[in-house]
C-alpha cells in the first residue's frame, strides 16, 4: 500500500518531488508517535504524515531559511534532523553493532585555531577558509571538516569552542561519525523491510519543520516567536469585525472593578486571631467598635477600586480574597497581620473602544482566519495530489 505525495505549493507552483510512504513506514511512525505518548490511529498517522509534507512543501516556498536553520542562535536544521533519524533507526539496530570513534583536537590547539569569539558572532572569510581546510575525519566513509561542525552548532556551543571546550567538539565529531556508520549499516535492513531511507529523511525533515511552519501560519504558536501570518491577519481586521466580536462575547469582557471591604491590622498573630474569633461570634462592626480599632479601608468609604494604589498590599489582598467572607489572619510582607471582611464584588464591562477589547478581538479573529485559510490551503493541496 503506497501513499503518494506530489510536492507542490498552494500557489500552483511547479512540482518539486514525489514522496511515497509504504505501509511499513506508516507502522514505524505510528510506533514512534505512540512512544511519544501520542495515541494516533493508523489513519491519523497517515493524515499527519501528509500534513507534514504539505508544511515541508510550503517551507521550501515561503520559508526556505528554515531548511538551513530555525534560529540564528540555535543548532542548524540538519543537526536536529540527524538526531530524529537516529530515533527512527533505533528499532532496527542490532545490540552487537558497535561504532568506531576518533580523537579530537586538544583544548590548546582548538583555542589557537579559533582564537577569540567574534563580536558579531560571525567568522571572517579567512577564518572560514581555514576551518574548511582542517579535516577532523577523512576516510572512505566520511570527510568531516571543523567548519562543518562549527556551523552546525548553536551560538552558545560555538562560543564554548572558542574557549577551548574540546568535549563539545569530540562529542559532535563522534556523533557525526556514528551517524554515518549507522546509516550505512541500516540501509540494507530498511530496504529488506520495505522502508525507504530517503523517505525517512523526508519524514524527519518534515517533522522538524512542523512546529515552526505551523507557527508561521498562525495555527500553533510557539513561545517567544511571532507568527508572520497572524500579524498580517490582524492588520486586515475591521472595526465592524471588532464590534461584532464584542457583541458576541460581551460576557468575556467583564472585569472586577470594585470590592466592598473592611480591614484591620494587628502587630501580632495572637491579637489578630482573637479578633477573628470574636468577629465570628459577635460580628464585625460590634467587635471593631468595642475594641476601638481602626478600619484601614474606612477612608475609602469601604469601597475599593482598581484606581487606588496598585502597590497597596492590603487592597490587592481584598481584591483577591473571595467576596462575602471574613479572612483569618493574613501575614503582610512587612510582618503585620491583616484580618479583612469582604462584601460584594462589583464587575463592569470594558467599553468597545478600549485597548483591551481591540487587542483580544484582533488576536481571536486573526487566529480564526489563520485556521480557516490554513485548512483551506491544505485541502486544496490535497485535492491537487489526487
Amino acid at each position: 500500500m503506497k501513499f503518494y505525495l506530489l510536492m507542490v505549493g498552494i500557489f500552483c507552483l511547479p512540482l518539486c518531488a514525489m514522496t511515497h510512504f509504504s505501509n511499513e513506514e506508516i507502522v514505524l511512525m505510528q510506533n514512534i508517535y505512540h512512544g511519544n505518548n501520542s495515541d494516533l490511529s493508523k489513519k491519523e498517522v497517515v493524515r499527519r504524515l501528509i500534513e507534514d509534507q504539505y508544511l515541508l512543501a510550503q517551507a521550501k516556498i515561503l520559508q526556505p531559511k528554515l531548511l538551513k536553520r530555525q534560529s540564528k542562535v540555535g543548532f542548524d536544521t540538519n543537526y536536529h534532523k540527524r538526531r530524529y533519524l537516529l530515533t527512527l533507526f533505533k528499532p532496527f539496530l542490532n545490540s552487537k553493532f558497535v561504532v568506531k570513534q576518533v580523537d579530537s583536537i586538544s583544548k590548546k590547539k582548538l583555542q589557537e585555531i579559533l582564537g577569540t569569539y567574534p563580536i558579531n558572532g560571525r567568522l571572517s572569510k579567512n577564518q572560514k577558509i581555514k576551518l574548511k581546510s582542517i579535516k577532523l575525519i577523512s576516510n572512505k566513509l566520511i570527510n568531516l571538516t571543523l567548519f562543518e561542525i562549527y556551523q552546525s552548532l548553536s551560538m552558545q556551543n560555538r562560543f564554548k569552542l572558542h574557549q577551548g571546550d574540546e568535549s563539545i567538539l569530540l562529542q559532535e565529531v563522534n556523533f557525526r561519525y556514528a551517524f554515518r556508520q549507522i546509516s550505512e549499516y541500516i540501509k540494507p535492513i530498511l530496504t529488506h523491510k520495505n522502508i525507504s531511507f530517503r523517505a525517512l529523511e523526508n519524514i524527519a525533515l518534515a517533522e522538524i519543520l512542523r512546529s515552526p511552519m505551523q507557527n508561521y501560519f498562525g495555527i500553533n504558536q510557539t513561545m517567544h516567536s511571532e507568527s508572520i501570518m497572524l500579524v498580517h491577519y490582524e492588520k486586515m481586521i475591521t472595526e465592524q469585525q471588532i464590534s461584532d466580536f464584542y457583541k458576541d462575547n460581551i460576557k468575556n469582557f467583564k472585569y472586577l472593578s470594585h470590592v466592598k471591604s473592611k480591614a484591620v491590622y494587628f502587630d501580632t498573630h495572637d491579637k489578630a486571631q482573637k479578633f477573628y474569633i470574636s468577629v465570628n461570634n459577635a460580628g464585625w462592626n460590634k467587635t471593631v467598635k468595642n475594641a476601638a480599632l481602626n478600619d484601614i479601608f474606612r477612608k475609602y468609604h469601604n469601597r475599593l477600586s482598581r484606581k487606588l494604589n496598585s502597590n497597596n498590599w492590603a487592597i490587592q489582598t481584598a481584591f483577591n480574597y473571595p467576596e462575602n467572607k471574613i479572612s483569618p489572619p493574613i501575614r503582610s510582607p512587612k510582618g503585620h497581620w491583616l484580618v479583612l471582611s469582604n462584601g460584594n464584588k462589583i464587575y463592569e464591562l470594558y467599553e468597545l473602544n478600549t485597548t483591551t477589547v481591540k487587542y483580544q478581538a484582533k488576536k481571536h479573529i486573526a487566529k480564526l482566519l489563520a485556521k480557516k485559510n490554513y485548512y483551506s490551503g491544505f485541502n486544496k493541496w490535497l485535492k491537487s495530489q489526487n
